[in-house]
Order: structure tokens, then C-alpha cells, then sequence
């Protein structure tokens, strides 16, 4: 993944794990960092921690040692910093963490919440999509005699985002190989992330169409599980599905357990396309937190 990576219309302005006002206290003990998201050390759409991902530290108020907004950068096995730019224990109390990612604003300065960021079709690219996949991490601590933070277990990363998995199925006289698209409707694209709570919230806005276009593929046995998207948590009891093949729509409903999308599920659903219909199974929740949505039909 590149270091900096522009995404279209969102206010995410990623910064450089720099921090030239905090200089290394001498004989003070530095913050070493161990990261995991959920069970596995792992982020973003299933794949590990990638050269240069980047994560802001902060200490929580009421100790000796007080630092906002640290940049920590993985190196392929490790998070780390400068010298100059880390977080030393000032004392020897117990001081305690929070996490999140990807990084933003500036070191030394509580991070702001992130505005208007955009889960259409540009940021659902594998080039930007990590960007938008917030994670965040708290109650982990640490002290100058165990200088470690370890952010796993109940302590590790979870995704903040919802994430949607479809799998397409070739019914009765069709064929999904060559160029074709499915559009996901009723949905809320824009939302907020905020870096010190690790909320994540759809804005009140209009819900706008999100279209996925297929070039040549080839599915599997007649199967084809389309690259997650991921989308902000919101209320949306079903999701209008349609699928256009050969410039034919197919229509179907997507039925969201609980009516809504929450927080780190992934929710999965089978849809098989034919000539006359298009069938959706029930919806699972799956690989962050698994929800099946099941099987479904789209029709002319």
C-alpha cells in the first residue's frame, strides 16, 4: 500500500510519522507497541499489516505521562517511531492507551474527528479501501517497568466499519463471464470516524447508489465472490440489489438482520442470477463478525 494515498472526496488528510516538538528525555524508558486486530494480526479486507501502515497513539488522561497523537508506523514486524518522536514514561505510574487507524493530523495534538468521508465506489478500490477500514483499540496498558502496550486480546483492534460480501451464482441460462456490474441502493455513502471514541456513524444524508463494476471475470464453478465493500454503520432494515448483465437489470431485496449494518460485521449473502429471476439467500454475518444474509432472487 502506498504511503499516501489521496481519497476522493473525504477530508482524511493522512500525516507523515514525524513529530519534530518531542525530543527523546535522555535516561526515560520508551513505549514499545504490540498490535493485533481481533484473533489475528491482521487489517483491512483479511490482509496483514502492510509496509508503512500507520497507527496514532495516545495516552488516556491522569498520568505523569501524557502524549497525544503519536505516529507509530509498521516496519514488517513491528510498529515503531524515531527517537525523537516517541512516547517515554515520565513516571512510574500505570498509564493506559488508545489506538486507532489509519493515522491522521498532527502528532503532539488530539485528533479531530474525520468529516465527510466518502464509501463510494473510488475509496472501495484495494488500493484505497484500507483507508477507510478505521480501526481502534483502548484499555491496553503499560509502565516504565513493562514498557510494552500490547493491544491484543480484549485490548486488540476491532474494525469500526460495516463490511458487505456478496457471491454471485449462475442460474438457468446465464453466463457472468466478460463485463458486468451490481448496484447496491438505499444506502448512506458519507460519514464520520472519530480517532478518540473509535466511533464511526453514517451522516444524515440522502442514500446514494453504489455501483460495482465486474470486467472480466471468471467465476468458479459458476460462483464468484465479489470483493467486500466497506460502509459506514446505519440503519437499513434491507438493501436494493440490482445486477445488470448484458445490459439486463435483475432485481432483488437484501434483508439485514436486525435492520441495521453495525459496527465490524461483515454481512454475506448468496445471490444466483437467471434469465427469469434473480434468488438471495438469508444474510450471514461473517469473517470481521459473521451474519449470513442467506439466498436470494433478483427478477426482471
Amino acid at each position: 500500500m502506498k504511503r499516501y494515498i489521496l481519497l476522493a472526496a473525504t477530508a482524511l488528510t493522512l500525516a507523515a510519522c514525524t513529530n519534530d516538538e518531542m525530543s527523546a528525555p535522555g535516561d526515560k524508558v520508551a513505549l514499545k507497541v504490540n498490535a493485533a486486530i481481533g484473533d489475528a494480526q491482521t487489517r483491512a479486507a483479511g490482509t496483514q499489516w502492510a509496509q508503512y501502515n500507520q497507527i496514532g497513539l495516545s495516552t488516556v488522561e491522569g498520568t505523569a505521562t501524557w502524549y497525544a497523537n503519536v505516529c507509530y508506523e509498521w516496519d514488517g514486524n513491528s510498529f515503531t517511531t524515531p527517537p525523537e518522536s516517541a512516547i517515554y514514561f515520565q513516571s512510574s505510574e500505570t498509564v493506559a492507551f488508545h489506538a486507532y487507524y489509519p493515522f491522521t493530523g498532527k502528532p503532539g495534538t488530539t485528533v479531530q474527528p474525520l468529516t465527510g468521508v466518502s464509501t463510494g465506489a473510488t475509496n472501495q478500490t484495494a488500493e484505497n479501501q484500507s483507508l477507510i477500514d478505521f480501526l481502534y483499540a483502548s484499555g491496553a496498558t503499560a509502565s516504565k517497568d513493562i514498557p510494552t502496550v500490547s493491544f491484543t486480546g480484549e485490548h486488540a483492534f476491532t474494525h469500526r466499519m460495516s463490511q458487505i460480501t456478496l457471491t454471485f451464482i449462475e442460474g438457468d441460462d446465464m453466463d457472468l463471464d466478460g463485463s458486468w456490474s451490481y448496484t447496491l441502493g438505499g444506502l448512506k455513502m458519507q460519514g464520520t470516524f472519530d480517532p478518540q471514541t473509535g466511533i464511526a456513524k453514517a451522516d444524515d444524508v440522502a442514500a446514494a447508489p453504489l455501483t460495482i463494476n465486474l470486467t472480466e471475470v471468471q467465476p468458479t464453478s459458476g460462483k464468484y465472490t465479489a470483493p467486500s465493500l466497506i460502509l459506514f454503520p446505519q440503519d437499513a432494515a434491507s438493501i436494493d440489489l440490482i445486477v445488470t448483465v448484458g445490459g439486463q437489470d435483475y432485481t432483488a431485496t437484501l434483508s439485514v438482520k436486525d435492520g441495521k449494518l453495525q459496527s465490524g460485521n461483515n454481512y454475506t449473502w448468496q445471490v444466483t442470477v437467471s434469465k427469469t429471476d434473480v434468488k438471495v439467500g438469508g444474510a450471514e454475518i461473517k469473517g470481521w463478525n459473521k451474519m449470513e444474509g442467506g439466498d436470494v432472487t433478483a427478477t426482471l
